[in-house]
């Protein structure tokens, strides 16, 4: 049975979240639902997907689902709308982790990585929006590295800086629809991203300053949690989370 917090703002509201099988996608969603939102959950491996239905409950839609596929993208996002009769929230959380050079790295790799982490989140959005009414919510999960790249770091690092500006445009696009638009920039987070990460030659794993403990998955599901349970006139446009000790980026 499902626990609804009371008057958390997210009863009954209809959500699909992308990269929900495992990490920060997979917490927002058992969050969002714990809360009494609708979710359903975009994601590669129908196994997984299988199992967050059967433990969220019927009322929930698991959806196999590549953001890299702009046509799966929009039929996965048109099933749910039908299924929970429109969104009001999308969270674009699909994404992955590349390490290396540019001068000995493989573009093809880049192209793969930036259709994921960039061209994805933008077509869910799309998708999304002609479901949508306001109010609701576009929460965008991006990185703290777009503000600060390094040697070994700068296409991931460009493709959550595009993440960024895009979010703030489509924040000003919104705005006078009474759409909100909010990006989340995490640092280090506890999940599987990191060991999967594509290393390519040059790749350096940098230490981010002093020891310090990482942030959970549930820590980045809280803030998207607080932040669509705002009353509909209040947005918090961007939020930068790190864990206390992470220096850079």
């Amino acid at each position: 049975m499902t626990v609804v917090a009371k008057d958390s703002g997210l009863a009954g509201r209809r959500a699909v979240v992308t990269g929900a099988t495992s990490g920060m996608g997979a917490a927002i969603a058992r969050r969002l639902a714990r809360e009494g939102a609708r979710v359903a959950m975009l994601g590669r491996r129908q196994q997984r997907l299988d199992g967050l239905v059967a433990e969220l409950g019927d009322q929930h839609l698991g959806l196999v689902c590549d953001v890299a596929d702009i046509d799966a993208v929009n039929d996965a996002v048109a099933v749910a709308a039908n299924r929970f009769g429109g969104l009001d929230l999308v969270v674009t959380n699909a994404g992955g982790a590349l390490l290396g050079s540019i001068a000995e790295g493989d573009p093809h790799n880049w192209k793969s990585f930036i259709d994921v982490n960039f061209t994805g989140a933008l077509s869910c959005v799309h998708s999304a929006l002609s479901h949508m009414e306001s109010p609701a919510d576009v929460v965008m999960i991006g990185s703290t590295s777009a503000d600060r790249p390094s040697s070994f770091t700068a296409v991931y690092a460009g493709a959550k800086a595009g993440v960024q500006r895009a979010a703030e445009g489509l924040r000003q696009e919104l705005a006078p629809k009474g759409i909100r638009v909010t990006l989340v920039e995490p640092g280090r987070v506890d999940t599987e991203v990191s060991e999967h990460a594509i290393a390519e030659p040059g790749a350096v794993r940098g230490s981010m300053g002093s020891a310090f403990t990482p942030l959970a998955a549930d820590d980045i599901a809280e803030v998207v949690a607080v932040t669509a349970g705002l009353p509909v006139n209040v947005c918090i446009g961007r939020i930068v989370v790190r864990p206390v000790g992470q220096i850079e980026p």
